[in-house]
């Protein structure tokens, strides 16, 4: 009887070690099974971010600026932007979708002289353009009506840009010499807007009336040249 009672004892000892045993490896997956989630939930931003990093970097927004054509060619347009850059833009030789200029919605093509509002995909560094594609271009009214004017300004902001003063001797119906272009005067012209600079009943003016110095543009037999150097 004795024997049966201590048999009965440890049999109901090991029941419930066994039960405490279950209880505990339950309680341990359990944990380990939040960890896991915890963990899963912790990376899931970072892959998001990660992905949204890498399609940023793709740069497939889409730029717009206004300036004046000041000079072109088959696969090169360059244009005097609003805020005084001159940005030459340059078709791929290859004609790639990508690389191809659209001027479909310019009436006079790319004539000198003329507003343009030009859009493009990628980057422009500085007067860096060799990572802007999807060129497309449209007409734009600038401040200034007479294409002609437009022009002949274009011309003396990249003959100073060169420091072609040959060049600029020629565009002028007065003598010009190199000493009257100070650094600053050439700074003032070429990074001039050109594009919201207005036509005054007294001439065209770089870069403008008000400033001084400034060259005066006028129209003599039907030719606009340089009339005048004010001071």
């Amino acid at each position: 009887m004795a024997a049966t009672l201590l048999l009965f004892a440890w049999t109901l000892g090991a029941c419930g070690q066994s039960g405490k045993k279950a209880e505990n490896n339950a309680s341990s997956a359990a944990s380990a099974s939040g960890a896991n989630a915890a963990g899963a939930e912790s990376t899931e931003p970072d892959s998001l971010m990660n992905a949204q990093a890498s399609t940023g970097e793709q740069d497939t927004g889409t730029t717009t600026i206004r300036g004046v054509i000041i000079d072109a060619s088959m696969n090169t347009v360059t244009i005097q932007t609003q805020d005084g850059k001159t940005l030459s833009f340059h078709q791929s030789e290859d004609e790639s979708a990508e690389g191809e200029f659209d001027t479909t919605a310019l009436k006079s093509g790319m004539e000198l002289g003329n507003g343009v509002e030009l859009s493009y995909q990628g980057k422009v560094e500085g007067t860096d353009t060799s990572k802007a594609r999807k060129v497309v271009m449209k007409d734009a009214t600038p401040a200034c009506k007479n294409a002609q004017a437009l022009e002949k300004a274009g011309e003396i902001i990249l003959a100073l840009e060169d420091q072609d003063y040959n060049t600029l001797s020629s565009l002028s119906a007065i003598k010009l010499s190199k000493k009257d272009f100070t650094e600053d005067f050439v700074q003032s012209v070429i990074t001039m807007n050109l594009f919201d600079a207005p036509l005054t009943k007294d001439g065209f003016f770089l870069p403008g009336k008000e400033a001084k110095p400034n060259l005066e543009l006028g129209e003599i037999d039907g030719e606009w040249t340089i009339t005048g150097l004010n001071r």
